[in-house]
């Protein structure tokens, strides 16, 4: 795998949940709260529950989603709140049925990688196609993940 780009995670709440007054939060703030996750042993989840064992944060998670897109209207119907990557509800926050909250004592990313074959080497067309991508990624607020390999 070559590492790509990585995406911010926030952590989201339906518009009457009492945090949606919130503009950031500590994950301390997080603690006991109702949680829509992921499954155990995806890797967004495995880094979610690393950081909330480090930081002491019991979060109660009342159901564990495969994907993105039911998480989100999960948090939108009041089942809980979650923590999912930022550019995935841009929608969601702009027509106001979420709310995005930036967790702000920790850097709480996901790595976005290329797979490719083990031994093979990209083509110049092929590394030119994945800088751009880069590029197109940083203009989308995306942080650099590190050097074509």
């Amino acid at each position: 795998m070559v590492d790509f780009v990585s995406d911010r995670l926030v952590a989201v709440c339906n518009p009457l949940h009492p945090l949606s007054d919130r503009s950031q939060i500590h994950l301390s703030g997080l603690d006991g709260e109702k949680f829509v996750g992921f499954e155990k042993g995806i890797p967004t989840r495995l880094a979610l529950d690393r950081l909330f064992e480090e930081q002491q944060v019991a979060v109660h998670y009342v159901t564990e989603i495969d994907n993105i897109e039911t998480i989100k209207r999960l948090v939108e119907v009041g089942v809980g709140i979650a923590v999912i990557p930022e550019n995935s509800c841009v929608n969601e926050v702009k027509s106001g049925s979420l709310i995005a909250i930036k967790l702000v004592d920790a850097a709480v990313t996901r790595p976005i990688g290329i797979l490719h074959r083990t031994g093979k080497h990209f083509s110049p067309a092929t590394e030119r196609f994945i800088e751009y991508l880069r590029a197109s990624s940083t203009r989308q607020g995306l942080g650099p993940a590190g050097p074509v390999a």
